[in-house]
């Protein structure tokens, strides 16, 4: 096997994932894995809020959770206990419901700067089945203190083409 780290012409025939592409062909929608950066977001210059369940998207093929990172542009201030949010990332299909596809939710920390990463870490079953909904969740914890402002939450998927 080969790793290429640099750009790469093809000036022939090349073969991927046992698929041959002809010279001047396009590559056929089966041999590409789509990776989507979803997002959920709560704007800036207003408290973080909690949101139930909100889907963020439906796969339409078998994909894989490979990432969730959670940033807060005004990161919380206070001393333990006070103000701050937690985020979960769920699945949820006409088979049963909200499961969540992180090993634990997310709690944004006090001693955060504004705009640091919090990455989530992906559960022991991060794999969903097409027909699969993606859902966010954000939850209030603490009093006292002063909540964060601004939310994005990304979601990093990897789905099948078909």
């Amino acid at each position: 096997m080969m790793r290429v780290e640099e750009k790469v012409l093809f000036t022939g025939e090349a073969t991927f994932r046992s698929i041959k592409i002809p010279p001047n062909a396009g590559f056929p929608a089966t041999a590409v894995v789509h990776q989507h950066n979803l997002h959920y977001v709560q704007p800036d210059g207003t408290d973080v809020a909690a949101a139930a369940l909100v889907p963020v998207h439906t796969v339409d093929a078998d994909a894989v959770l490979i990432g969730v990172n959670v940033v807060c542009m005004d990161a919380p201030v206070g001393d333990p206990g006070e103000e701050t949010f937690t985020v979960d990332v769920l699945k949820a299909n006409v088979s049963g419901g909200p499961a969540t596809l992180l090993d634990a939710v997310v709690t944004y920390p006090l001693d955060a700067v504004d705009y640091q990463v919090e990455p989530g870490v992906i559960g022991a079953t991060p794999e969903l089945l097409a027909g699969d909904t993606v859902l966010v969740t954000v939850a209030l914890i603490g009093s006292g203190g002063v909540q964060g402002q601004g939310l994005i939450v990304t979601v990093i998927l990897r789905e099948d083409s078909e």
